[in-house]
């Protein structure tokens, strides 16, 4: 038995009585016992002398045909109307596992069906009747539900990620003078007081700050676009203010309050005495510092490169002899400690770090080619992590230490942490 077969119980619901000739054959597509509709016959325009395999295989060929034109994005409706009717029909999925391909429920799917088939239908009777059908062309949902599934994959691609807002405000100003320029509007910029990160990836808050920019360039004559930025509680709140410019049909279009609403943000506009402000609120992500004690600069570089784009900054110290005047000034929330150093042994740096004031709380990752996991944490290590470490095995040994540490256990008890 097919899977189209298996799909039959469930593909009566949603076919109008019109298709449904349509309807019954498509679940019967493989079934040598079924007699399809005259008026099928005709409507494909296949004699019933052919045979049924004629007959499904001019069926298929419009199902192909269906692939949108040029210029259609991937996702586009007329996307998913195609994907269904070919994961049902020419590969005999049942619905469950075509709704599990597309990532909708198994009721959406059979909505998506029962329209697929009747823009088959259409297509069909056009055919019929002489008339080349159109491919679909892309509309506004089309642009939306594209704009949609691409904020998700990038979500998707990097969860964790988050994005600098001193360094976003300043790349977005310096690519918005192209536009600003020739209509005569100034960029400023005011950076934060404190260092300030958003849980956002980084493109996704450029394209923010683009968006509303331009909302606002659209909207104004000459004049001033301000950026500013600052910390307010458990929210970063990031400003873009117009003037001069009216209040008049202005507000947040779909594409800002789409990529706003993924990361549990809010935006609204503000009306001024002299312009507009539009307020966007976004989770803030608290700084995290790494010492990181290492005579090999080389490796460093890597560390670098592993935390960006994350909460996560590196200072580097390549003697460990400065190890508590460094951790005194930067106040580090995690150490991450080389055994071979050429001026210190390791482990001895590691007792002593375990009775210094400055960095006794402190997790201390220690992270070595020398293979000894248990003496590092008999010494007082938080975590040992073996060279040559990977990326996701660096951030993972971060995200612990920072789990583990006493400042995290007072704030998840509501103590004051240091």
């Amino acid at each position: 038995m097919t899977g189209t077969q298996r799909g039959h119980e469930t593909d009566q619901g949603g076919a109008s009585r019109r298709e449904e000739p349509l309807s019954d054959f498509l679940a019967h597509l493989y079934d040598p016992t079924f007699s399809p509709a005259k008026e099928l016959w005709a409507l494909v325009g296949v004699q019933s002398r052919a045979g049924a395999a004629e007959l499904r295989s001019s069926v298929l060929a419009a199902i192909a045909a269906m692939v949108p034109g040029e210029g259609a994005p991937d996702g586009s409706r007329a996307d998913r109307l195609h994907r269904v009717l070919d994961l049902r029909y020419r590969r005999g999925l049942t619905q469950e596992e075509t709704a599990e391909i597309l990532a909708i429920s198994p009721r959406h799917l059979r909505r998506e069906q029962a329209t697929a088939i009747e823009v088959l239908w259409d297509r069909l009777l056009a055919g019929h009747r002489g008339e080349r059908p159109e491919r679909e062309t892309v509309t506004a949902t089309d642009w939306q539900e594209q704009v949609r599934s691409e904020v998700a994959a990038l979500h998707k691609s990097a969860p964790e990620c988050v994005a600098d807002v001193a360094g976003s405000l300043r790349a977005v100003v310096q690519v918005a003078q192209a536009l600003a320029e020739p209509r005569g509007v100034t960029l400023l910029v005011e950076l934060p007081a404190e260092e300030l990160a958003v849980r956002m990836h980084p493109s996704a808050l450029r394209q923010v700050l683009v968006a509303a920019i331009t909302e606002a360039l659209n909207a104004m004559g000459s004049g001033t676009i301000a950026l500013s930025a600052q910390a307010s509680g458990e929210m970063a709140t990031l400003a873009v203010r117009a003037s001069p410019m009216s209040a008049s049909r202005v507000g947040a279009g779909f594409f800002l309050r789409e990529l706003i609403g993924d990361a549990q943000g809010r935006v609204e506009v503000v009306e001024q005495a002299d312009g507009l402000e539009w307020r966007i609120a976004l989770p803030s992500v608290p700084r995290q510092t790494v010492l990181v004690v290492d005579d090999n600069s080389d490796l460093v570089h890597f560390y670098r490169r592993f935390v960006a784009q994350t909460r996560y900054s590196i200072v580097h110290l390549s003697e460990g002899r400065r190890l508590f005047q460094v951790a005194e000034q930067v106040q580090p929330d995690v150490i991450v400690l080389d055994v071979m150093l050429p001026d210190v042994d390791g482990w001895d740096l590691l007792t002593q770090a375990r009775a210094n004031p400055s960095t006794r709380e402190v997790p201390i990752i220690v992270c070595s080619v020398v293979r000894e996991a248990e003496l590092a944490q008999a010494l007082g290590a938080t975590l040992y992590v073996p060279k040559p470490v990977r990326r996701q095995a660096f951030i993972d040994a971060l995200d612990a230490a920072v789990a583990a540490s006493p400042a995290a256990a007072a704030r998840s008890t509501g103590a004051v942490s240091r």
